[in-house]
């Protein structure tokens, strides 16, 4: 009889115990929310967006197209050589075609 009491009491401090894990106590450290991440906005892209249609316009055109292409950008890099122009220049010069 006093080992089924003992058990008993066992269990009930278990149970105890367990569900006591669940409560949110004033005192027991909680892991603090990390803060929302800020919207973050689409980049962008209208700087790009001719440097990339001339590199697909390259290798597909005939070779008049890519001649024209790759003429027209040499020619605004040699008479505007900002930095744009320049990549551009090395861009149709990287590209394949």
């Amino acid at each position: 009889m006093p080992h089924r009491r003992l058990r008993l009491a066992a269990w009930v401090l278990i149970g105890g115990w367990v569900s006591a894990c669940g409560l949110n106590l004033p005192f027991a450290r909680q892991k603090e929310a990390a803060p929302p991440e800020p919207d973050r906005l689409a980049p962008d892209l209208s700087p790009i967006t001719p440097l990339l249609q001339m590199m697909s316009a390259l290798p597909q055109g005939d070779p008049a197209r890519q001649a024209d292409i790759f003429q027209s950008a040499k020619d605004a890099a040699d008479l505007g050589p900002t930095s744009c122009m320049r990549l551009r220049f090395a861009l149709g010069l990287a590209t394949r075609g």
